[in-house]
């Protein structure tokens, strides 16, 4: 049995300035593994896609969530089709359905395929379906055209080379209409899609002749997948693009990673070229003077009504951890503004999508070690203003038990299956709790009203008194006799 996500922490952050800003951090997950690849808002709710650890296996599952405006959860889903399975990317279709991008390697035990799904609103499957050949597969981007769906990744069982460019066309109902690969002899991989009035810009790497390095690629598909134009961008060494967008003057911002300029082993690297992919500037980030080489590096671009772009991605070089999530609102020039900031504590976090929030501010959707219950936990930070001079940035940290706050967050979560009865439920007086079958002994419960605040902790019995309760929700957890949490259950005192 899975568990249904809660938010275990969040950690509120202010700014210290003239103007002040506030970030509040969102902690999604279990006490394994979680995190978020994408996240999306369609006017009304979050739907945000990533990956959860199988308690049963310890593989991983395409993990996606329904969030409300405030960020708690409407509901959560996994999905599992026997292998490894992980999302990536997430896209809400003209009929107001969802299309998820996952890869597995169901079929073949150290290999994957790309994997679709298409569900309703409410999570369930319409239909799903895999792609590729017998040799490493993935699936990297999508878009909806008026064919179906056209996705973008890399492929190793087709193609010229060793690592190609991998292009695929599905119809509606998930059939396989065209495939096509780009590349040499070598490596090229395709990262990210967009569509435009004259068709599509696809970003991502190749290697040229005479060459062993990657250089940044743009392409430019017409509406019919013919090549408009091929760009490279780079140095010498290995550069890469993550993500493109489409700037209000019709040219393009492409980020990512950059081996060739500064002192790390990689750097953030911004290139804007015009609407023909011809270079207007580049920018490298995350550049270490002392020589002690870092990572740093952009994953996702949006760009803004305002003529300017918000990018995330990690860093090493700055912030505080072994890698931070950043958050840059940058000008149409190139230069990044005072109000970059960066988001973490000692372990390491990634910022893999970014959107614009209310009128100033931004969402990142990522992963986190530091925050949370789990080995790593899926996150969203929030920023609501960039337009405050950051500074030195002060945090001002509360703790927040929100586990038992939302109805729609916890009927029931269970960590060895539902060992715990609690019967009569609604209760008037007496609660009698029987056990099934348990591997470890119960030592206590503690009492939670709705607000998710302690009101009782008592030994375990086969029974509670519940006279001293008021009328309404409350949640009962159930401990070992080393603190480990074996059940929570929801019960209503009438």
């Amino acid at each position: 049995m899975r568990w249904i996500a809660v938010i275990g922490l969040m950690w509120l952050c202010y700014i210290e300035g003239l103007a002040q800003d506030s970030s509040m951090y969102y902690t999604y997950g279990t006490k394994l593994q979680e995190g978020f690849t994408d996240i999306i808002f369609d006017g009304e709710n979050y739907y945000a896609i990533g990956n959860s650890t199988n308690q049963i296996n310890n593989s991983s599952d395409v993990y996606l969530v329904k969030l409300d405006t405030n960020f708690q959860i409407v509901w959560s889903k996994y999905y599992d089709i026997g292998g490894d399975e992980r999302g990536q990317k997430i896209i809400k279709t003209i009929d107001e359905n969802l299309v998820l991008l996952a890869n597995t390697n169901v079929n073949y035990n150290s290999s994957y395929d790309i994997y679709i799904l298409n569900l309703d609103t409410s999570g369930n499957i319409i239909w799903d379906n895999y792609y590729g050949g017998a040799d490493w597969d993935l699936g990297n981007d999508l878009v909806e055209n008026n064919n179906g769906f056209l996705i973008v990744g890399e492929t190793f069982s087709f193609g010229n080379g060793d690592l190609d460019g991998y292009l695929l066309q599905l119809g509606f109902n998930g059939e396989l209409l065209m495939d096509s690969t780009f590349g040499g002899i070598k490596s090229d991989k395709f990262s990210s899609i967009i569509k435009t009035q004259n068709g599509y810009v696809i970003a991502g790497s190749t290697t040229e002749e005479n060459s062993d390095s990657l250089s940044a690629t743009i392409l430019n598909l017409s509406p019919t997948l013919d090549l408009i134009f091929l760009k490279t961008y780079g140095g010498l060494n290995d550069d890469h693009f993550n993500s493109i967008a489409q700037t209000t003057d019709l040219g393009y911002i492409a980020v990512g990673y950059s081996q060739s300029y500064g002192y790390g082993d990689k750097d953030i690297y911004y290139v804007k070229v015009d609407n023909n992919g011809n270079q207007i500037y580049d920018q490298v980030l995350g550049i270490n003077t002392t020589g002690d080489n870092k990572d740093d590096e952009a994953m996702h671009v949006v760009a803004t009504s305002n003529n300017e772009y918000l990018v995330t991605g990690y860093t090493k070089t700055f912030g505080i951890g072994e890698g931070d999530i950043f958050g840059t609102l940058a000008e149409s020039s190139g230069i990044s503004k005072s109000t970059s900031s960066t988001y973490g504590a000692y372990e390491n976090e990634i910022g893999y999508k970014i959107l614009p929030y209310k009128n100033e501010g931004f969402l990142v959707a990522g992963f986190t070690e530091s925050y949370g219950q789990g080995k790593s936990d899926a996150i969203i930070v929030r920023r609501d203003s960039t337009k405050s001079s950051l500074g030195a940035i002060k945090l001002q940290t509360n703790y927040l038990d929100t586990s038992f706050t939302s109805l729609t967050q916890i009927e029931q979560i269970s960590l060895v299956n539902n060992l715990i009865n609690l019967y009569p439920n609604p209760v008037h007086n007496l609660l009698n709790i029987e056990f099934s079958n348990l591997s470890v002994e119960p030592k206590r419960i503690d009492i939670y009203n709705s607000l998710g605040q302690l009101i009782n902790s008592q030994n375990i019995s086969r029974s509670i008194d519940c006279n001293f309760l008021n009328k309404g929700i409350y949640y009962l957890r159930f401990f070992d006799r080393s603190n480990g949490l074996i059940q929570t259950n929801k019960i209503v005192i009438e």
